[in-house]
Order: structure tokens, then sequence, then C-alpha cells
């Protein structure tokens, strides 16, 4: 069972990590118990099977789904096909030294506390300052530095890998973007990820005390007709690269699904992929209708 709350945005940390996945091995063995099935060790995406041989791929979780996190090498083959190589691409703007990567992101982010000093007229500015700012020169300095390619070149320098990882992603997510918008591309790209292609059948999620199941084939059809592609826009912090298209966003009225590069130290180029758990629920919901079960507690739904 793979579902994660995360700290912020860089993750739980090991305890909620550990607690989520010792959740979900309870949340497994119940359901199983619930239909007479078998719990499937392991890291797979089948989680449980039935009865009658029918896979279950079990989903837990607080706020979000994480379908995927891959490095370079799972997308060596052909598996993904086009989607691999644009993968590839995306993880390919981050330099393989991840030192000097951190090293240019503190300089870049003192070039960016040294130009808020001027335009704000403070004496001292950086990551330990907890200072307020009027918010109209806030507000001025992000819109001048947002999507600023010159001036932030100017600042930090042509060399700097942190600056130019981001302008490289910005380029490679406008194709990914591209590609996910063809026919077909957002559904064989989520039964690959979420169900290891026809390997899982259904999906589960517990909600309460009851079990939610839902058909693969339902699912992706659902998100197939009704979720949008489209490019992350610049983000709001005012001492950060705030830059379009660092993530690629598959939304239904709001986002559900979020594809990004992790470039931390402790994650460094690999690929996520995130799903938002209760958005997906409810459109699932909205868009099937309960039918008989079998199973107490067992909450079944079709289109």
């Amino acid at each position: 069972m793979n579902g994660n709350k995360y700290d912020g945005h860089r993750g739980s940390n090991s305890e909620l990590a550990s607690n989520y996945k010792k959740q979900g091995h309870k949340d497994e063995e119940e359901f199983s118990t619930l239909i007479g099935g078998k719990v499937i060790p392991g890291q797979q995406k089948v989680d449980v099977i039935g009865p009658n041989g029918t896979t279950y791929s079990c989903k837990g979780g607080d706020t979000h789904w994480q379908i995927l996190l891959y490095s370079e090498s799972n997308f060596i083959n052909n598996e993904w096909s086009d989607l691999g190589d644009l993968f590839r691409e995306c993880l390919e703007c981050f330099p393989d030294n991840y030192s000097q990567y951190a090293q240019d992101k503190i300089v870049a982010k003192e070039a960016i506390y040294k130009y808020i000093r001027q335009k704000s007229g403070q004496e001292v500015y950086n990551h330990n300052d907890t200072m307020e700012i009027d918010s109209q020169i806030k507000k001025n300095i992000k819109d001048t530095l947002r999507n600023n390619h010159l001036l932030l070149k100017d600042l930090m320098g042509l060399e700097n890998t942190y600056l130019n990882a981001k302008f490289k992603l910005q380029l490679a997510t406008k194709k990914m973007r591209k590609k996910f918008e063809e026919k077909g591309q957002i559904k064989s790209f989520l039964e690959k990820g979420m169900f290891d292609n026809k390997n899982v059948e259904k999906l589960v999620v517990k909600e309460k005390d009851n079990f939610l199941v839902f058909d693969k084939s339902d699912i992706l059809n659902i998100f197939e007709s009704h979720l949008e592609v489209s490019n992350s826009v610049a983000g709001q912090q005012i001492d950060d690269i705030n830059l379009d298209g660092q993530k690629t966003i598959m939304r239904y009225k709001t986002n559900i699904v979020e594809l990004e590069i992790r470039n931390d130290k402790s994650v460094y180029r690999q690929v996520r992929v995130n799903m938002k758990r209760q958005k997906a629920i409810d459109l699932f919901k909205l868009k099937t209708r309960k039918v008989n079960s079998s199973y107490n507690r067992v909450i079944c739904y079709e289109r």
C-alpha cells in the first residue's frame, strides 16, 4: 500500500513514513480478511489477491498517494516509450554532481537576498532573517523576479547550475505537457504507473471503517476523459527562483496529479508522481455509482 502524508513539500520524515507503512499493512490484512483473500508481500503494485483471483492495489495515506518515485535507470528500457525519453530529459536538466548544484543554489539565493536588500532598502536580508518587508515592495520584487530570465542570469551568472536546471526544466515540461495531451496518453501512463499494466484489476481505498473498490478500467477512463494537462505557474516565494513549468499537472477543477523532479540531497534526480487522495476519490465517486457488494464493509463502484 502506497500513501504518505508529506511534511511540507519535502516529504514525510522516516517516522511518519514508517507509521503509514505499518498502517498500510494493517489495512491490507483487514481488507483481505473481509473478502477471504491473500495479502501479497513486497513492493509490487498488487497488494491483495481475492478468492477468485482478482488482484487489488490498496491505497491509504492522508493527503497524497505516491504513484511512483523513479530514477533515470527506471526509464532506460522501452517500456515507457516516448514518455521514458521525456522523463530522462527532465532528469538530465539537473547536473550529475549534487554538490555543485547545492553550492550554486546557495549562490543563487544569496544573489536574490542581495537584490531584495537593495530594492527593499533593508540593511540586512538573508535566510536567517525574519524581518518584515512592506507588502507592496514585496509584491513588486516578486513580480520583477518572476520568470525574468535576463535579470536572473544577470544576478547569478550564466554558469549557475541551480538556475540553469530550472530554465532547462521549463522547456522539458512543455514537451511533457504536449505528450500528455495526445489521445490515450494519460490512460496508458496511469495504467502502468498505478496498476502495473495488466497486473492490477481493482483499486481499494480505506475510508473510515469501509473499503471502497473501483475498477481499474473505470478509473483510467475517468482520468482520460476528465483530466486536463498543464504546466505549473511560478511560485510566490520571495527568496527563491520562481519560474513557470517546474511541474506537469493533471487537473479536474483542481490539481489531482503532479509530476515533479525531486532535487534535494536525500532524493536527487528522481521523478515523483503524486496524486491528491481526496480529490481523486471525489472524482471517482462523482463519475461512478454504488453497486451491490458480497462483503460486509466493502462498497463497490462502477461507471
